[in-house]
């Protein structure tokens, strides 16, 4: 890896998704000792002195406790160089629990790997970015004017703001963090109009504290349809692409909160099999549907045409 991002040569697609798919979903990309000592070994000092600077931009692990070299040649093959040593140093990192998955092209690698034990525990670049796109990315849903944004791209200033503030005092401040973290939105855009928004968020049943449990959840943090644009099934066309990104990507509960005095939209979530499970302090309330995969027939669906 450290090689094809680093070498003065166009870098592979492939690669190039890896560390930003990583990057986006928080998954840390380490270096180890022994990939140093490999770069030491270099006999081009100047090749040598750059690529050590750029690993700097990695994260290091340290203090692995590192078994002796009669331990390591045991337990992953004969040692016969300094580069075997480094080899099995760096599949020791696996044992020691310090990282996850082992990212490398080497076939050595890969057949000690295989020999230990270890095969699911080590990727090449393909395999990695296959396990974080299976692991972390969203399948998408796409219906008539629903569009994907995030929270950046919408202007503060667009009308469908505007009650949200009456509602929510610190509203602004609180978009402003939504942006600062790449917030991901649905957009109702109706012509050159923002009609509707929603804005959402995986959180843990921990993050989420709902009455029904489960590790995979999603929050409405916002769902809002503009008052000139009630009337015309756009709640309901919101509604549906929560539903059915919901069940597609296997959440186990939906939920979010609601002023009593919003009485079209708790009737539309009643209706859609969201209950309520709890008055907030602030006087909302809370409703949640536990989400079923596989189980939602056509004619589910159907019951809203826009």
């Amino acid at each position: 890896m450290i090689i094809g991002l680093e070498d003065p040569q166009p870098v592979q697609k492939s690669l190039a998704d890896l560390v930003r798919i990583a990057a986006q979903y928080n998954v840390g990309l380490f270096v180890d000792g022994a990939n140093y000592d490999d770069v030491s070994r270099d006999q081009d000092a100047t090749r040598r002195s750059v690529t050590l600077s750029k690993l700097e931009k990695f994260q290091k692990l340290r203090g692995i406790p590192m078994p002796t070299a009669a331990e390591l040649a045991a337990r992953f093959g004969t040692i016969n160089s300094e580069n075997d040593r480094s080899d099995a140093r760096l599949l020791a990192t696996l044992d020691a629990k310090a990282v996850h998955f082992l990212v490398t092209e080497d076939v050595g690698l890969h057949r000690r790997a295989d020999r230990a034990g270890l095969p699911g525990s080590v990727f090449t670049v393909n395999e990695a970015l296959e396990w974080l796109n299976q692991t972390f990315g969203h399948k998408a849903v796409h219906l008539p004017y629903v569009a994907e944004r995030l929270a950046y791209q919408i202007p503060t200033h667009n009308a469908v703001f505007d009650s949200l503030r009456n509602d929510y005092p610190g509203f602004d401040e609180w978009f402003d963090k939504c942006r600062q973290q790449h917030r991901d939105c649905w957009v109702l855009e109706i012509g050159e109009q923002i009609a509707g928004l929603i804005i959402r968020k995986d959180e843990t049943h921990a993050d989420a504290d709902t009455i029904h449990r489960g590790p995979k959840i999603l929050k409405i943090c916002t769902f809002k349809v503009r008052d000139e644009f009630l009337g015309e099934k756009f709640g309901e066309l919101l509604l549906k692409q929560v539903l059915w990104f919901a069940q597609h990507n296997e959440y186990d509960v939906a939920y979010l909160t609601v002023f009593p005095k919003h009485a079209f939209l708790i009737d539309l979530l009643v209706y859609y099999g969201f209950r309520q499970t709890k008055t907030l302090p602030n006087g909302e309330l809370m409703m949640e549907k536990v989400i079923a995969y596989g189980d939602v027939t056509s004619d589910y669906w159907q019951r809203v045409r826009v």
